[in-house]
């Protein structure tokens, strides 16, 4: 294998990836250090000298860059952007910093399949389904393990060999949570919200202003999050015969 260089005496695969669109840096990391032979996320920290945790809150980019043969500008398009003061900031939007996933990973199945690359919004923890499929995101390998960022693959968990998260059976999702999940991605510049979703937003808007000033939120994850607690309140008491 060539050895070579970034400006600081990092070492730069000899295989490199290009951004794929809804990609994150720390998604681009891991898939980087997939292709180029890495089974831990920890083996490829070591050798480009860049740690995940630091590309995810915006910082290194320029290096990645470098190591992607690509300018810096490139890897802003999805990138979460971290705050000293302040929420992170996600497609203009402001989240709780407690509704992004760091350890966990998750994926939709048929979307790796069709791309093998994470999708930022994999992160929220207030999207539960893949409105693109209609079906459940999976926080699972194959396997039974679980997705973490340690892993080398983004198909699979670090602990097995031939797991693939591609070959899980798909899940089916409630009509109304991917209703809701559309609208929320629609937020984010992803799909475009349909005639259901324009519903809920009219019926949760009246709070719109009550739950923002309490939670310090932008009003349309506000909405998003309250919509996500109505439709969990409504499936408990249909379990409970209310």
């Amino acid at each position: 294998m060539t050895i070579t260089h970034t400006a600081r005496g990092i070492w730069k695969p000899p295989l490199w990836v290009t951004p794929l669109p809804e990609e994150p840096p720390h998604g681009i990391y891991l898939r980087l250090a997939e292709r180029n032979g890495f089974h831990r996320i920890g083996h490829f920290e070591n050798a480009t000298g860049i740690k995940l945790r630091q590309v995810r809150l915006g910082r290194d980019l320029d290096h990645l860059a470098g190591m992607l043969r690509c300018e810096p500008r490139h890897l802003n398009g999805a990138l979460i952007k971290h705050q000293e003061q302040g929420p992170p900031i996600v497609g203009g939007e402001a989240i709780r910093r407690k509704d992004l996933m760091i350890v966990g990973r998750r994926a939709c199945p048929a979307c790796l399949a069709a791309s093998a690359h994470h999708r930022f919004w994999w992160d929220l923890r207030f999207v539960s389904t893949c409105p693109i499929h209609a079906i459940r995101l999976t926080c699972r390998c194959s396997c039974g393990g679980k997705l973490t960022w340690a892993d080398g693959s983004l198909a699979k968990c670090r602990t097995c060999e031939d797991g693939d998260v591609r070959l899980l059976p798909f899940e089916p999702a409630s009509c109304k949570v991917i209703a809701l999940d559309r609208w929320i991605l629609s937020r984010f510049g992803i799909l475009n919200s349909n005639e259901s979703v324009v519903v809920i937003h009219k019926l949760l808007s009246a709070k719109r202003s009550r739950l923002s000033r309490g939670l310090g939120l932008l009003p349309s994850v506000v909405i998003a999050l309250a919509g996500r607690k109505l439709l969990t309140s409504t499936c408990r008491r249909r379990k409970c015969g209310q």
